[in-house]
């Protein structure tokens, strides 16, 4: 079945077997639809073994900024479905009249896609929120979810998967925020969480207003190597909450012992960031404050029962890698054999 096939009723209730997409299936503007398959899982061509009971639609277009699915309403439904080998698998855009978003997409599956899910196009476009992810996999894909327009906000990520080795920045916010995730497991990948430039974005990037970011329960697999947890490319004034992200130690202390420690956290500007209940290593963090005429815009850097695989935990700073001041806490944390280290707070400058 090609794209001229594939009606709109047929999409709500989409059979077992793979579909191609020729040209990106727009869904118009309405106020509550469902796409629906059999089956969201690893593709597995015809008669091969292991194949399975899925409903696989299959990019084969021309055009290079595609998408196989562009939702422009509101309280859409997408589940049980397998995307694979588009630039982009589902475009949240944004249209003049009804809001769009207010969306969910469970139990789905992407593979060899650029961009697993992508809302707006540019930081000015209205639009695009309160999209919820449940039980979504990306496999081999560049990002599972990008964000390129202001208002993208109230973006809620539960039980999702990464992995292949062409992952690079999970989540990739051009601009927007307000995203929550929670319970990721990271097989692959550069960066879990990447804030682009100003000059990315095209525009003012990130606001105050939706500078929010909840990373919770986020396990690293070994194969993730030295995988950065968050990346700021440029100074906001953003609030940052880190728990339980779990980092498996051999890459990060061979990093070390060859005197090369590589950052988990790069921070820019006044980014007020909490880290608790998370593995740390020597030198993984960094920061550039911001310079003012007046007082200038700095880091500040809150960790709370942490484990960290040195006795002072002043050395979690990578100073030849920084540059400013920072203001900095840290109570309550440990070594890895359970010895508690002393707490610590005050201005760090380098």
């Amino acid at each position: 079945m090609t794209t001229s096939t594939i009606t709109l009723e047929a999409l709500r209730n989409l059979s077992e077997g793979d579909f191609v997409v020729e040209e990106t299936i727009d869904i118009p503007r309405l106020s509550g639809t469902k796409i629906t398959g059999v089956g969201g899982s690893r593709y597995i061509p015809p008669k091969a073994h292991y194949r399975g009971h899925t409903s696989n639609l299959i990019w084969e277009g021309t055009d290079e900024d595609g998408a196989i699915l562009r939702i422009a309403g509101v309280g859409t439904v997408i589940e049980k479905v397998t995307f694979i080998d588009a630039p982009i698998g589902v475009h949240l855009k944004v249209e003049k009249g009804i809001g769009t978003g207010k969306m969910a997409l469970r139990d789905c599956f992407f593979e060899e896609c650029g961009v697993a899910f992508q809302g707006g196009c540019e930081v000015g476009d209205h639009n695009v929120d309160n999209v919820v992810f449940n039980h979504v996999e990306a496999r081999n894909c560049e990002t599972l979810l990008r964000l390129k327009n202001a208002q993208a906000m109230g973006f809620s990520l539960r039980d999702c998967r990464a992995i292949g080795p062409r992952t690079k920045d999970i989540i990739d916010i051009f601009a927007g925020g307000c995203v929550y995730v929670d319970n990721l497991k990271v097989i692959h990948g550069e960066c879990i969480l990447r804030l682009r430039s100003r000059k990315e974005s095209g525009g003012h990037g990130i606001g105050s207003s939706n500078g929010l970011y909840t990373l919770r329960n986020i396990k690293l697999d070994e194969h993730a190597g030295t995988c950065k947890i968050v990346q700021m490319d440029d100074h906001y004034p953003v609030n940052i909450d880190i728990e339980n992200v779990q980092a498996p130690s051999k890459k990060w202390e061979e990093a070390i012992k060859e005197g090369n420690p590589q950052p988990m956290y790069e921070l820019n500007g006044n980014a007020v960031i909490s880290i608790r209940n998370s593995n740390l290593y020597k030198g993984c963090i960094t920061w550039k404050d911001k310079k003012r005429k007046g007082a200038d815009d700095i880091p500040n850097i809150y960790i709370d029962r942490c484990r960290f695989n040195g006795d002072d935990i002043y050395d979690v700073f990578s100073r030849q890698n920084s540059v400013g001041r920072c203001y900095f806490k840290a109570i309550n944390c440990a070594q890895p054999n359970g010895t508690p280290i002393d707490n610590f707070s005050g201005f760090i400058n380098v």
